[in-house]
């Protein structure tokens, strides 16, 4: 679903340019806070999309790859006045950017390289839906 990628974008982003705008990470705790029950139907409907056998570690394998791909993409400027602006969209409407999002379904495509663990444990470690350290 569009919005459980946007939501690992958001938390890329956050992490990524926390350094250069420490306002960055409460937006995006802000964001996750609103859209937490979305966030988690999101993230069930896509388990059962890689199936019940191999669902959870396809899944896991699926959002390790998405992470991954957000992560290298940081690199381009202007990337997190990108975020930024995402992120006060959804303040301004009162959590409305994620309902959008939640209303556009999109099936994931499969993982297209093998992941590297090192880049997904910063991002992975935790639950996806708890804040991010300030």
């Amino acid at each position: 679903m569009r919005l459980r990628e946007t939501q690992i974008l958001l938390q890329v982003g956050a992490l990524r340019c926390r350094a250069t705008n420490p306002e960055i990470v409460r937006a995006y705790n802000r964001f996750v806070e609103r859209a937490r029950e979305r966030l988690v139907r999101a993230e069930e409907q896509l388990v059962r999309h890689f199936g019940l056998e191999t669902g959870r570690a396809a899944y896991d394998r699926f959002i390790t790859e998405v992470a991954n791909r957000h992560s290298e993409g940081m690199q381009a400027a202007g990337r997190c006045l990108v975020i930024a602006r995402m992120l006060e969209t959804d303040d301004a409407s009162g959590g409305g950017f994620a309902e959008v999002l939640a209303a556009l379904p999109v099936l994931p495509m499969a993982a297209s390289a093998p992941c590297r663990s090192e880049r997904a444990e910063t991002v992975a470690a935790r639950s996806p839906f708890d804040p991010l350290p300030e």
